[in-house]
């Protein structure tokens, strides 16, 4: 059977959804790829180098989806994305030489909001995918993925916290004094 979006669906509106997603997910991985290398040796770090390599495959699959369904792919949104990545990487974040305790708060942050735009998207094409002759168990499989990854990003958050506003950047608690 041809893949297509059926006459029920707007193909246009489903385009540009998906999109949105897939520029999300290419500079997402980008990211990811850099968090990984970055923090490879915090309590995080082997988990952060699985969620690069998931955000890789899950980009990848859906560019795959976008082409399955015969949806043209935006390079300029795509590009558009992969630029504001790398500016968001010259962020003010009160260092200019070296790297700023406050930078994994914030970029903990950005992927806990990433994250959970992920599980919307897999949750629309989860009720989608009836539509569009699709196995809605992918979807489910690719959110509880993304509620894990989730998980991930609320530790480094928490451990961040604690340390992201200290003089040193030390990973000690912070005390009342």
């Amino acid at each position: 059977m041809k893949p297509h979006v059926p006459t029920a669906l707007d193909k246009k509106l489903l385009g540009i959804y998906l999109n949105d997603h897939y520029a999300g997910a290419a500079a997402g991985r980008k990211r990811m790829a850099n968090m990984a290398k970055m923090y490879k040796e915090s309590p995080v770090g082997p988990q952060l180098r699985i969620i690069a390599n998931q955000v890789d495959e899950e980009t990848r699959s859906l560019e795959g989806l976008i082409r399955y369904l015969g949806i043209s792919r935006s390079r300029h949104l795509v590009a558009a994305a992969a630029i504001g990545e790398r500016l968001g990487r010259f962020k003010l974040n009160g260092r200019v030489i070296r790297a700023s305790p406050l930078t994994p708060l914030v970029e903990a942050e950005f992927m806990r909001s990433a994250i959970v735009a992920k599980i919307g998207l897999w949750r629309t094409l989860m009720d989608l995918s009836p539509h569009l002759n699709l196995d809605p168990a992918n979807f489910q499989n690719l959110q509880d993925q993304a509620a894990t990854q989730l998980l991930t990003f609320d530790d480094m958050h928490a451990i961040s916290r604690r340390t992201g506003f200290l003089q040193d950047g030390s990973p000690q608690p912070m005390s009342d004094s």
